[in-house]
Formats: C-alpha cells, structure tokens, sequence
C-alpha cells in the first residue's frame, strides 16, 4: 500500500522513472517490510502509508491533503505524534509554511500526551510501558529521559542489535538518507 505514495514521492524528487521503480522495490524488499508483511497484522503496518502519504503531500505543497494524511497517522498508535513533531521540524527545515509546521509540532505532541494520560487511562491503563517498559508512568519516563540524558544516549546504542539494524538499514538504501540531513531528524 505504502508503494503508490513511496513512487510518485521518489518520482517527484528524482524526476526519473526508473529510479523511482527500484526505490520501490528496494522499499519492499526491505527486512522490516518483509517483516510487517509476514508476522500477524498490527495496526503499525499502515504507519508507513500514512507517513509517505505525509511526505508526499507535504513535498508537492498540497497541504489540506497533508493535514488529512496527519490525522489519520495520529490514528494509528498513540506515540506517534512524537513522530508527527519531528516532521513538522523537518517542515520547518526544508522551508514549508511556517504555520503548517509549527501545528504539525504542537498538534503531534498534544495529541500524543493526550492520548497517553488522559484517553487510555481513562480506559483502564494506568501505567504506559511504551519507552523504557519499566511499567512506570509517562511523566516518570519522560521526566527520566530528559534529566538523564547519558541515559537516554545510551538507549540510542545499546543494545549492540539497535546499531547493527540502523547500519543495515541504511546500507539497504545505499545510505542515501545520510545525503539528506534535515530526513535524518524524523529517522532518529
């Protein structure tokens, strides 16, 4: 589903038909969708439809079709309006209208908090395990994450298995992310 959206992206920016074909291919041949594609459906194998449709849209200016693609990516998981706030710093970067991005950060972030402590404890679950899975409460965590940032690098690199899987996924694109930092900040 993800590939209709991932062409005409890659068809826009490379201008070449082709390329936008291998990017394709490349993009499903990928461990990680072929990991979403075969274990049981969750709800985060649409993410990447929603996200590229993001991309998509807020690439080709068409910003009323970029502000649906983000709510309906806000309807996937509950954190990934963090993820939605890092694209509209990308916005802010690559120099897409200065409101759109600044709603993309503070929309992604409110939602995601409001999700988190109000609409699934209000659903029964009292403790979020989503971060650091020690069954702690979101502000613990996050209050954690902020006042320990060694800690927090640390959880960017270890295990051994987080860099090993970054170094092949970005070797399976022939590490062109790299070649384009303001893509990097939505990556980390």
């Amino acid at each position: 589903l993800a590939c209709l959206p991932l062409f005409y992206l890659s068809k826009k920016i490379t201008q070449q038909k082709n390329f936008s074909l291998t990017i394709c291919l490349a993009y499903l041949f990928f461990i990680g969708t072929q990991s979403l594609l075969l274990n049981d459906f969750h709800e985060v194998c649409l993410l990447p439809f929603a996200l590229i449709g993001l991309f998509y849209f807020l690439e080709t200016n068409k910003f009323r079709a970029a502000f649906l693609m983000l709510i309906l990516t806000l309807m996937i998981r509950e954190y990934v309006g963090f993820l939605v706030a890092t694209i509209g710093v990308y916005a802010l970067l690559t120099h897409k209208p200065r409101m759109l991005a600044l709603l993309m950060i503070i929309i992604g972030i409110v939602w995601s908090l409001l999700v988190i402590q109000v609409i699934m404890p209000a659903f029964g679950q009292t403790m979020y395990n989503g971060f650091l899975g020690d069954q702690a409460p979101f502000t613990t965590e996050l209050l954690q994450l902020i006042t320990h940032p060694v800690y927090t690098a640390s959880l960017f690199l270890t295990p051994a298995t987080k860099l090993k899987t970054v170094f092949v996924s970005f070797a399976a694109y022939g590490f062109l992310p790299v070649l384009y930092p303001p893509l990097l900040i939505p990556i980390a």
